[in-house]
């Protein structure tokens, strides 16, 4: 699966400026949405669509270092560029100035002609610190004592119920909180009754969900982080997920998540869950040797069930990121054509510098190089066929896969390095001895062969590309 994310407010912003009019989600012009179609999504992410919180407004605008931080990428910034962030939610409605309900509808039937879902946010682990709940349900918030509001008066808070809250954090011996947000208590069983509900009303309106932060609903991460007892015989996803699912069966659950986490995520339901400690780290930091142990082992099910990213709002420009310019192409062949889910950020195509703080309202403006990436690795053996990983002899800079497909067969080979590096990699089609085989490379346009088929079985097929070269060869018996 291939999603797209689109950080809503500066798209629409964009759009504004550049037709001259104001444009909504109802009233994006068609060759925007048709603009998609060539990259070959299965989805898009309409990343902070709901009504975020006047106090969280407030609080952007009066935080000194993120003022400094949008003025690095915009000098001429003002207040009207601060907004809250997408994650400090108000209420689970479209906010009007994307056009409401109506023009989520509008836009989401625009994105269904098209063959394409629909993903939007949930935040489980903390809302807005005025969002209704804490008026009507104080008990669904960690509290705090006076003692602990003297104490440590960046963590709690007095909210206007006169209840005491925790700020959202990872965990209570954080230091760094969420300012703009008040913390859930995941044991709470009305808070988790009220998120079903609420899961539900959302569900009506898209395809499925990112969840932000998920790990930290996990009994065992929550329970030693808030020092919490009893633990709930049931955890939180394994709850929520498996009552979405009577209702809407085929709604897709996306976790992000960080450390150990996404094997236990993805035992209670969801459908796809973050690489970023692996795979991501790896990728841009380390070896092939590093990206071969989490390839070669894990369970190819595991696999299946983690989504790959270059970048996202969270992560810096993946033209920053991933030095030298080859390692950022290596590493989206990469994302492209291994098992799993991938996604693709918006400003990542433009080739943007600079990480844009989600409070940031308005932005500054490799595309070709993304649209045909994304366009060969579309080939269906990827997207419906078996993956399975190659052994290279010897193990140096050079990484292998492949997919299978009834008669399609794609070798994946990338030099993940700045040295020119060979290998013999070991093919694993059996029908191919006896035969003559040709190999034609999609994204270069070699054309290689024939060879003998029952000598690259045996002795391996012979690959060698310059530093940070890759390879996408489909393989094809010789009439």
């Amino acid at each position: 699966m291939r999603i797209y994310e689109i950080n809503t407010w500066v798209w629409l912003a964009e759009l504004t400026e550049r037709y001259g009019r104001t444009v909504t989600l109802e009233t994006v012009p068609v060759q925007e949405w048709d603009a998609l179609v060539p990259y070959c999504f299965d989805a898009v992410w309409l990343m902070g669509v709901w009504q975020r919180s006047p106090v969280g407004r407030a609080v952007a605008r009066a935080d000194g270092r993120l003022r400094e931080q949008c003025r690095e990428l915009l000098a001429d910034v003002t207040e009207d560029d601060l907004v809250a962030s997408p994650y400090c939610v108000h209420a689970y409605v479209v906010d009007e100035r994307f056009g409401g309900p109506a023009g989520l509808a509008a836009a989401r039937t625009q994105l269904a002609k098209r063959k394409l879902k629909l993903i939007l946010d949930f935040v489980p682990n903390h809302t807005a610190p005025d969002t209704l709940w804490t008026f009507l349900h104080p008990e669904y918030y960690i509290q705090g004592t006076t003692a602990e509001l003297e104490c440590e008066p960046w963590r709690y808070y007095l909210a206007d119920s006169d209840d005491i809250l925790a700020r959202g954090a990872t965990a209570r011996a954080a230091r760094d909180v969420w300012t703009d947000t008040a913390q859930i208590n995941a044991f709470s069983p009305g808070y988790r009754e009220s998120a079903i509900l609420t899961l539900i009303e959302v569900a009506s309106q898209c395809d499925g969900v990112r969840c932000d932060m998920a790990m930290l609903m996990l009994n065992e991460q929550f329970g030693k982080h808030w020092q919490l007892s009893p633990v709930p015989e049931v955890d939180y996803w394994q709850q929520v997920i498996a009552q979405l699912r009577r209702r809407v069966p085929e709604f897709i659950f996306i976790a992000e998540c960080y450390g150990e986490t996404a094997w236990a995520l993805q035992q209670q339901g969801f459908d796809y869950c973050y690489d970023k400690d692996k795979l991501y780290e790896r990728l841009s930091n380390g070896d092939a040797e590093s990206v071969r142990q989490h390839l070669r082992g894990s369970d190819p099910e595991f696999l299946r069930h983690l989504l790959h990213f270059l970048e996202n709002h969270d992560e810096p420009p993946a033209v920053e990121q991933f030095q030298p310019a080859g390692r950022h192409q290596v590493a989206a062949l990469a994302i492209a054509t291994l098992p799993g889910a991938s996604l693709w950020y918006d400003r990542q195509f433009e080739g943007r510098w600079g990480k844009l703080p989600v409070q940031l309202g308005r932005s500054l403006s490799i595309q070709s190089f993304y649209k045909r990436l994304l366009k060969i690795t579309s080939h269906a053996a990827i997207q419906l066929g078996k993956w399975s990983w190659c052994s290279i002899a010897p193990e140096g800079n050079l990484l292998a896969w492949c997919w299978t497909l009834e008669q399609a067969r794609l070798l994946v080979v990338i030099n993940l390095s700045s040295v020119e590096s060979w290998g013999r990699v070991a093919l694993p089609w059996q029908e191919l001895r006896g035969n003559h085989c040709v190999f034609d490379d999609l994204l270069s346009g070699e054309h290689f062969g024939p060879h003998d088929g029952t000598e690259l079985l045996e002795q391996g097929l012979v690959v060698g590309r310059l530093g940070w070269g890759v390879h996408l060869f489909e393989i094809s018996v010789q009439d």
